[in-house]
């Protein structure tokens, strides 16, 4: 679960502080207020702890099976919510109410698979794992893609693209769960991306 309300001591000791978490100690509540790491990735990318991610990476219900005998990702849990918010109307018709997984093999044409098998033509956007590099989006909420980040560093030698989402993730204004094809927080991807770009732009 996440941390949606922090506040600050108080001059009495801290008389009305309040976590929407359980459980959680005044210690662990001031972690929100840290920066992050700059190389930073998602927690689903890479498996380490990321700080104020906007939404964690879904727990795998089921033993993963690969996507199809043509490919043999095994994908990573997505949320029925995800995959519902992402569908055309057509393809919404079809959807099964269970287990599903997100493959983001580039050479795949299948997103979404488990208790129906939806795939890039089903979804109401492109998914930027499966299209070739050059102007792809990949933050959904916000709008950083490729070729603003590209012409950015172009510009000022540097992108502020991963600083601008962390803001928008410290004001609460990510919805990474029915816009982002994945289902989780994009900031690992928009890292990796800032620091790809800016290093070709620098050779």
């Amino acid at each position: 679960m996440r941390l949606v309300a922090v506040e600050r001591f108080t001059s009495d000791g801290g008389a009305g502080q309040r976590w929407a978490r359980r459980g959680l100690s005044p210690i662990r509540a001031v972690i929100r207020q840290m920066p992050l790491d700059l190389e930073a990735h998602s927690r689903v990318d890479t498996g380490r702890q990321m700080a104020a991610c906007c939404c964690p990476a879904v727990a795998g219900h089921t033993e993963a099976q690969p996507c199809s005998p043509q490919c043999v990702t095994k994908g990573q849990p997505v949320e029925e919510q995800t995959v519902k918010a992402l569908l055309t109307e057509s393809a919404l018709r079809r959807f099964v109410p269970g287990a599903y997984r997100f493959c983001s093999d580039p050479t795949c044409s299948v997103v979404y698979f488990g208790a129906e098998v939806f795939k890039t033509d089903d979804l109401r956007v492109r998914v930027w794992q499966k299209e070739p590099a050059g102007a792809r989006m990949i933050c959904y909420c916000f709008d950083e893609n490729e070729a603003d980040i590209r012409s950015e560093v172009e510009q000022t030698g540097t992108s502020k693209a991963a600083q601008r989402v962390r803001d928008h993730i410290a004001a609460g204004r990510c919805a990474c769960e029915v816009r982002n094809p994945k289902g989780s927080c994009c900031l690992g991807d928009v890292v990796q991306a800032v620091k790809q770009i800016t290093d070709h732009a620098h050779r």
